[in-house]
């Protein structure tokens, strides 16, 4: 009776280490993935702020050109209104420096535009690897935790074969020790 209880008992917390390392795996699993969806999301976000980041570029560099324009008709409305000829010598220099920076002025606009984009883009790429890399996480814990628990419960097992086997033998195994039958080596020492 006292073995039937001891081989159940034993079962028990073999199942009962098995379920919980399978629980504890399965929650490693999910914060896993639930870090990776954060992570995502974070991209998505960086994303947007790099595509928003190029469309800003876009709009101040034809701002810029519309400024350019209109400083460009101002100088001429000025140089024709003084009766110069503005195609020759310095109003046609001035006009052409003015177009020149004009479009200086575009070209950084776009560069830094493109720049920022690019932080933005590098950003969404590191949150994505991120996010992978919490997924392998979680999966990488959850092994291990099943096999932990699997290991305990093998090593539950062993225990209670072991002692299974001595009580067969006439005497229970409690660390160690042994009770209810004497050790006799040749020469009658007890052990």
């Amino acid at each position: 009776m006292c073995e039937v209880t001891t081989v159940t008992a034993a079962w028990l917390a073999i199942g009962a280490t098995v379920a919980t390392g399978l629980y504890t795996a399965d929650q490693q699993k999910k914060q896993g993935q639930a870090q990776a969806e954060i992570e995502e999301n974070n991209a998505r976000l960086a994303q947007a702020e790099a595509d928003n980041a190029n469309a800003m570029g876009t709009r101040e560099s034809q701002e810029q050109a519309w400024r350019t324009r209109a400083l460009i008709g101002q100088q001429r409305a000025a140089i024709a209104a003084n009766n110069i000829d503005p195609t020759l010598g310095t109003p046609s220099e001035i006009l052409g420096e003015t177009a020149m920076f004009g479009e200086v002025d575009q070209q950084t606009i776009r560069l830094n535009a493109a720049r920022q984009a690019w932080g933005y883009n590098a950003q969404a790429t590191n949150y994505r690897n991120q996010g992978s890399l919490s997924r392998w996480s979680g999966k990488s814990q959850a092994t291990g935790t099943v096999l932990g628990s699997l290991a305990s419960a093998a090593s539950i097992y062993g225990g209670a074969s072991a002692g299974s086997a001595s009580r067969v033998n006439g005497s229970a195994n409690l660390g160690g020790s042994t009770y209810g039958r004497s050790n006799i080596y040749s020469g009658g020492m007890l052990s």
